[in-house]
């Protein structure tokens, strides 16, 4: 846009050719890529009064540690009023929201079904197509509560597949309490007439657990148990651990339900109380239940990285007890592999049963050799037996996946780097507000000590990896398609600043749903920043930066070999990151990663401020000091007394800062140095990192 200025004034409201050309063409190109975006409520557009970034704002925000208190005050002052305009265009919005909502709900639905279509998203349109079938079941059956149990199964797995910040969280809520208050008092009404509640249809007597039966046939505690489990899951995914663990323990009280306490175990150990959770899985473990023994088996090793005193016997029980499982999974895999083997050549008979079970299996051996590798790692100190166990881990959770495509991933890197070039961006265009703060970096790589700093402070909220601004890249996509498409930068602008809002919107509603679970001692009133960690977000810096121009982008980086050996050692989610434990396509992700990033320093420079995680655990103190004056928001002293805080996080990391940020963590991958020798070759001249913290302010020692 280099020659904008030598066009006239007039011309400067028209978008030229070339940005067309080499921005929106290869931007409308990466549909082909599916970006997972989420239908947009259109609101009319609203102005509100936006900080000007003048020279003593600008003197200011870089240095935040003078002793110009009442320069600096006047500056956090006037952060806090624009936070307050915009917390009223938020409540105006979502006034305007609701009644679209109330007024064009099918409308909204066939909108939604059409654009996700048209975004090329084969999810989303599976989901939506059952999502629909359920919907008019549930029309016909309106007082019926298990069909209305069934429309908020089907809303709440497509939640819990694309993770786009829960965008039917209200409606499933809603759903699932219709379905609890019916079922809850007919369930009294029976009881006064001593009847029973706990005998599934066909049944002559009770069942122990009812986890394998529909709805249709679930004894009436059944039913509620499971919805109940079925509530706390969703304010599992949504991070309200707190209300999880409460609807998980009603779930119990009604009705024994393995999935309740798997999910209760998990939540407690995210809220760090491993004695109840010891208790979840050690019933898992009783019960022999193989559909969650893997989980179970994850668990309990967390427990015990944790502090081993929590279960009886600790590692050595566990040992023992790992042993038994895995000469029991390995036969069974062997023989499960043969049987599949033989249908398959004679296509006889359908082999999907055969190979789910292969599958469960597969994955309760790796997470037996995980757990063996931690048990030599961490207590025998048997770096042989490790490397064994490690490279099984390895084998097994690899060995079901469909090969990597590599091709593919790198296609995507290229569109995003072609679409994206130094020429695209225009000073002045996007939303203005400094609200959300986005962590990008590869897993492993020390965000959650980050977020973890950003949580402690009072103004500020983490709002998870489940990023809502991440479900809706094909919407901002459109938007700066259809904007361009008019010719006029004005267009463009106008769009970006209207559903930049959009977006907030949607963030501070999460999290106010979110904040409303915790206890009051817990709760945050009025944030004014809100922190995305959504890793993956490093592709999608182009299109933060159009949004957000003002927006604070932390890249956390951590030592190349240790964060890979952290990845490869971690038992992630199922998806793109199973591939992480296979030393070909983690070197090809990771380099894929390192390439964005140099990208983004090439067409943006400096646009992103560089944290490396070294420096957040040698130097904690002055780190987190430049992290929260790069937000533009005052010290506060219990910042460092992180660990206290109740802003608890689903992942490994929790239970490791649980304990404490240690430095022993740091090149731990060179005492695994010649088993990790072929990833290292892999990773070339990547296997170094040139680049330093570059916060306003910070000076490395």
């Amino acid at each position: 846009m280099g020659g904008e200025e030598e066009r006239g004034e007039k011309d400067q409201s028209i978008i030229s050719r070339s940005f067309f050309m080499y921005f929106i063409v290869p931007l409308m190109l990466l549909s082909i890529v599916p970006l997972y975006g989420e239908y947009k409520i259109q609101s009319g557009a609203a102005v509100i009064p936006q900080i000007q970034e003048g020279e003593k704002a600008q003197k200011i925000y870089s240095t935040a540690n003078d002793n110009r208190d009442d320069d600096i005050n006047a500056y956090y002052d006037e952060e806090e009023r624009i936070a307050e305009a915009e917390e009223k265009l938020h409540a105006e919005r979502r006034k305007q929201r609701q009644k679209l909502l109330e007024r064009q709900p099918q409308h909204q639905q066939n909108n939604k079904k059409k654009q996700d279509r048209q975004n090329n998203d084969p999810r989303r349109t599976f989901f939506n197509e059952r999502i629909q079938k359920a919907r008019e079941h549930y029309k016909k059956n309106f007082k019926d509560p298990i069909a209305t149990a069934l429309l908020a199964d089907e809303l709440r797995n497509r939640d819990m597949t694309i993770l786009d910040g829960g965008s039917n969280t209200v409606e499933v809520f809603r759903l699932y309490k219709k379905a609890l208050d019916s079922l809850y008092a007919k369930r009294v009404d029976l009881q006064k007439q001593n009847l029973a509640t706990d005998i599934p249809k066909g049944y002559r007597e009770p069942v122990q657990l009812e986890t394998y039966l529909d709805y249709y046939t679930n004894s009436f505690d059944g039913l509620i148990s499971q919805i109940e489990t079925n509530v706390g899951k969703i304010y599992f995914m949504q991070q309200m651990f707190e209300a999880a663990s409460e609807s998980l323990g009603k779930a119990l009280e009604i009705k024994d339900n393995v999935e309740a306490w798997n999910f209760l175990g998990s939540t407690s150990v995210i809220l760090g109380d491993y004695d109840k959770a010891a208790k979840c899985f050690m019933k898992i473990i009783d019960l022999d239940f193989r559909q969650f023994l893997h989980d179970a088996i994850a668990g309990i090793m967390r427990i015990l990285i944790a502090d081993e005193d929590v279960i009886t016997g600790g590692w050595d029980w566990f040992y023992e007890f790992l042993q038994v499982k895995l000469e029991r999974a390995t036969r069974q895999f062997g023989e499960g592999v043969q049987k599949l083997t033989a249908a398959d050549s004679e296509k006889k008979e359908d082999t999907s049963k055969k190979q789910i079970s292969v599958h469960r299996l597969s994955k309760e051996l790796y997470s037996i050799h995980l757990s063996l590798f931690h048990y030599y790692d961490l207590g025998t100190q048997d770096i042989d037996k490790a490397v064994y166990h490690l490279d099984m881990y390895s084998k097994y959770k690899v060995g079901v996946l469909a090969p990597y495509n590599e091709q593919v991933e790198r296609q995507r890197v290229n569109a995003m780097r072609h679409a994206f070039g130094a020429d695209t961006f225009t000073p002045g265009i996007g939303n203005k507000s400094k609200a959300p703060i986005f962590i990008i970096g590869f897993p492993r790589s020390g965000s959650t000590l980050l977020e973890r700093t950003f949580n402690a402070h009072s103004k500020i909220a983490g709002t998870g990896e489940d990023s809502i601004f991440n479900g809706k890249l094909n919407e901002i996509r459109n938007v700066i398609v259809k904007a361009s498409a008019t010719g006029q930068l004005s267009a463009l602008d106008d769009g970006l600043n209207d559903f930049g809002y959009d977006i907030l919107t949607l963030i501070r509603e999460r999290h106010e749903r979110v904040d409303s679970s915790r206890k009051p001692s817990d709760q945050k009133k009025k944030p004014i920043r809100f922190v995305d960690k959504m890793l993956t977000n490093y592709n999608n810096v182009g299109f933060i930066h159009m949004l957000y121009p003002n927006a604070l982008i932390l890249h956390v980086m951590r030592d190349p070999m240790d964060c890979l050996f952290s990845a490869y050692k971690h038992d992630f989610t199922s998806g793109t990151l199973d591939y992480t434990s296979d030393f070909e396509p983690l070197a090809h992700m990771y380099k894929d990663y390192r390439d964005m990033i140099d990208h983004w320093e090439k067409v943006l420079p400096g646009r992103i401020k560089h944290v490396k995680y070294e420096d957040m655990v040698k130097d904690t103190e002055a780190v987190s000091r430049a992290i929260i004056a790069a937000a533009g928001l005052k010290w506060e002293d219990d910042i460092l007394d992180f660990k206290k805080k109740k802003f608890n996080t689903n992942t490994m990391s929790s239970t490791q800062i649980n304990k404490g940020v240690y430095s022993h963590h740091l090149k731990a991958w060179k005492k695994y140095e010649t088993y990790l020798n072929p990833l290292v070759e892999l990773l070339g001249d990547r296997v170094e990192l040139n680049i330093e913290t570059s916060l306003p302010g910070y000076i490395s020692g």
